[in-house]
């Protein structure tokens, strides 16, 4: 797994100062969720698209006591890959 700090350190390695990799990841992030929050799908040709995806109200049992509640309605994240991105993992080669 990939996490920020290791990140930072392959986009350094690219050309970028640890500081400008940070700037970017974080600016990144938050224009996703932005433009999420506000009801927008993201689409990033070859990498894959940022939607919404809408969970209707539905029934489901408490653990604890076994008794039927009702969920309501939300919305969640979903991550859909381009097919540049699919390629790129079943190859297990990036091309320039």
């Amino acid at each position: 797994m990939v996490r920020d700090p290791e990140f930072i350190n392959r986009l350094a390695a690219k050309g970028y100062t640890k500081r400008e990799a940070r700037i970017i990841l974080d600016d990144f992030e938050r224009v996703v969720m932005e433009a999420m929050a506000e009801g927008e799908e993201v689409q990033l040709y070859g990498f894959g698209k940022f939607g919404i995806k809408e969970v209707k109200e539905h029934q489901m049992r408490e653990v604890h006591t076994h008794e039927w509640i009702t969920v309501p309605g939300y919305k969640r994240p979903k991550f859909t890959p381009g097919l540049v991105f699919q390629r790129a993992v079943r190859e297990g080669i990036v091309r320039e």
